[in-house]
């Protein structure tokens, strides 16, 4: 019987030892998986709302998960380069010739949305503010090929004219890819470029950001002349959209 009681003791033990095992496995297993997503709103909280901008519109909008680049507007023009080569021979001679080529070309102004790190919404007095990527273009720029026109005026003294203008039909993509970004034409197209994207946010409010935001304001990482956004504010929840 003492033996018996002895084994009753044994088992027991065991039984309590492989139960405090478990439970101490379990209490690491939820300590892994808890405490860093703690950190990571902690962090979040500290240090601002910027976020990806798929994570805070894509709340039940598939939609917006698929998209990468959003075509905020295109413009359409015709641009035009003229080029001079001058050749001078023994001081007094010398002649000139005149590169022109003209075409048309559409640029396609659009934003990159997961772009992580460059997207901020501040909401304060009822002003939804928005801090947005940098516009940019989709490259290559449409070229109407059958717009471009070439042409040369020659110089005596200067050779291999039609060689150059070909060199210089080539270069029209870049050519226009550059000027696509310039100052001038920028300032040209972000107002449209900000009234496509505030339409976009406010086609995506939920029913109380609706109730919320009264009118929104966008800006863009690369316009010239920026406007802060406002000091003392409310950080904009990923709830408040679609």
């Amino acid at each position: 019987m003492p033996e018996s009681g002895e084994k009753n003791t044994g088992s027991e033990k065991k039984r309590k030892i492989f139960l405090g095992r478990n439970f101490l496995i379990i209490l690491i297993a939820v300590f892994i998986l808890c405490v860093p997503m703690w950190l990571c709103k902690l962090i979040s909280g500290a240090f601002g709302s910027k976020t990806t901008i798929t994570s805070i519109m894509s709340n039940g909008n598939t939609f917006v998960e698929k998209v990468n680049d959003l075509v905020l507007c295109k413009s359409t023009t015709t641009e035009e380069e003229n080029r001079e080569e001058v050749v001078q021979r023994l001081k007094y001679f010398y002649s000139k010739a005149i590169y022109k080529v003209r075409f048309k070309v559409t640029y396609f102004y659009k934003l990159k949305m997961s772009s992580k790190g460059d997207w901020a919404y501040e909401l304060k007095d009822g002003i939804l503010y928005v801090t947005a990527p940098p516009i940019d273009i989709m490259k290559p720029p449409g070229i109407h090929t059958d717009s471009i026109e070439a042409q040369y005026e020659g110089g005596w003294l200067v050779t291999n004219e039609k060689k150059k203008l070909a060199q210089l039909v080539k270069e029209i993509t870049p050519m226009a890819s550059q000027r696509g970004m310039n100052e001038k034409r920028l300032s040209v197209v972000i107002p449209h470029c900000r009234e496509s994207l505030v339409n976009f946010i406010e086609n995506r409010l939920s029913e109380s950001g609706k109730n919320e935001v009264k009118a929104i304001k966008v800006i863009f990482a690369n316009e010239k002349h920026k406007v802060s956004l406002p000091e003392s504010s409310t950080s904009y929840t990923p709830e408040n959209l679609k």
